[in-house]
């Protein structure tokens, strides 16, 4: 299992350094966009030490949500997905322990070593049926952070309010981040062991553009690369 524990969250959330790590290929400065508004997403659904958390799919967003979940300090973080390949991928960056398989009996296992569900609970799916999944494993009092949007033609849910009143529960949207948290994100690249490498293992020079956005369409890898030069 991966350890992003070292970095400290409140030295995190005041700023800390705002450049970018100059052992780090400058390439790896791509990274700091979708992490500054998953940044922004876990400082408005309150995550920090000991809480655990569960992301729901491991797609590039996923993978940042687990990892900067445990930076800050949660634990347990599990991250689940239902495709084998994003899983093994994820596990590449995040470490066994922290990724796991969608398959029968998958909510058992994670909620078994809880007492009780998960604190927070981040659907990073497209997947409709996310939120009832979300809901079901948030403890009483928890939160539930909607960072995903769904397709339109199904992103109106049934949702039965009854259970947020009985259960405390609170749901929050988060959408993009601000000149802060993108300091932020450059921040924790910075301090982090995070491995950009295997998180965006997938790179391709722009003349190859069309096949770059091809392997994005079949779902190949994590984070895609498009490099306009050689990088320096």
């Amino acid at each position: 299992m991966a350890d992003f524990v070292a970095i400290p969250a409140d030295w995190l959330r005041t700023g800390g350094v705002v450049s970018l790590d100059p052992a780090r290929p400058v390439v790896d400065g791509a990274v700091v966009e979708p992490l500054h508004t998953v940044l922004n997403g876990q400082d408005l659904a309150g995550i920090g030490r000991g809480m655990s958390v569960l992301v729901l799919g491991l797609g590039p967003i996923g993978v940042l949500h687990v990892a900067v979940a445990a930076s800050l300090g949660a634990e347990p973080t599990i991250g689940v997905d239902p495709s084998p390949e994003r899983v093994a991928a994820a596990e590449t960056v995040l470490g066994a322990g922290r990724a796991m398989l969608l398959e029968p009996g998958w909510e058992d296992r994670v909620v078994a070593p809880l007492d009780g569900r998960f604190d927070v609970v981040v659907i990073a799916t497209g997947a409709p049926a996310a939120l009832a999944t979300a809901i079901e494993l948030t403890e009483p009092g928890g939160r539930i952070l909607a960072f995903a949007g769904m397709p339109v033609e199904a992103s109106v849910v049934d949702l039965d309010v009854n259970i947020l009143h009985y259960r405390q529960l609170s749901i929050v949207g988060a959408f993009g981040g601000t000149p802060a948290s993108f300091r932020r994100g450059a921040a924790w690249l910075a301090a982090s062991d995070f491995d950009v490498a295997a998180y965006a293992a997938r790179r391709f020079p722009l003349a190859d553009a069309r096949e770059a956005f091809e392997s994005v369409a079949r779902g190949e890898g994590l984070k895609t690369l498009l490099i306009p030069r050689p990088p320096t």
